[in-house]
């Protein structure tokens, strides 16, 4: 596996040492994304594979990754076998991978509250790649996550980066919320947006 990435300008002794690249160059991205399918048809056992898998995510969480490694990385989140930690990982990966032409799985993982708090930077993503024509799709989206204690401050940011000035009502009942990091999204949001 690390002669396939040595030949793209990375050199690691392991695939673990991915963690540590303070830089990723655009030719490793596809050595990276075939290494997400075949991980997955690899005979190793489960803990194994889940480590190699969110060290690619890992290394795939950089704008370089934009937006080839996307599909890859949300057919990964999807994968059954991967525990909810890890898909955090994943979904980390997604908020700097994805990209518009990716809206409709995006927002299919975002609503899903069976991912629970991995879905988190998938939410978050919305506010970045949902700026375009459907805008107004997305921040629908996004309200209907604020009752949900999970992703609830990712879904504030996220409305917030898209200046959904009519969710202002919505958020403002989170300004005294339980949950430190979504009071914090909140003030800052009622701050920016009810101006």
């Amino acid at each position: 596996m690390t002669e396939d990435l040595a030949a793209a300008g990375v050199q690691v002794k392991h695939p673990g040492d991915l963690t540590t690249l303070e830089d990723l160059p655009k030719a490793a991205v596809p050595v990276l994304i075939r290494w997400i399918d075949e991980l997955g048809t690899a005979d190793l056992p489960d803990r194994d594979r889940w480590y190699l898998w969110d060290a690619v995510a890992r290394a795939l969480t950089v704008r370089a990754a934009r937006p080839d490694a996307g599909p890859a990385l949300v057919r990964l989140f999807r994968d059954p076998r991967l525990p909810e930690g890890y898909k955090w990982t994943v979904g980390n990966a997604l908020d700097q991978a994805a990209d518009a032409a990716l809206l409709d799985e995006m927002l299919e993982l975002a609503t899903d509250r069976g991912y629970r708090g991995a879905r988190q930077m998938v939410v978050q993503a919305l506010g970045r790649i949902g700026q375009g024509a459907r805008r107004e799709e997305v921040i629908d989206a996004l309200i209907g996550e604020l009752d949900d204690d999970d992703v609830v401050a990712f879904a504030i940011t996220a409305l917030t980066k898209l200046k959904a000035t009519r969710a202002v009502e919505q958020i403002g009942r989170h300004v005294d919320s339980p949950i430190p990091i979504a009071k914090k999204a909140a003030r800052i949001a009622v701050a920016k947006l009810g101006r």
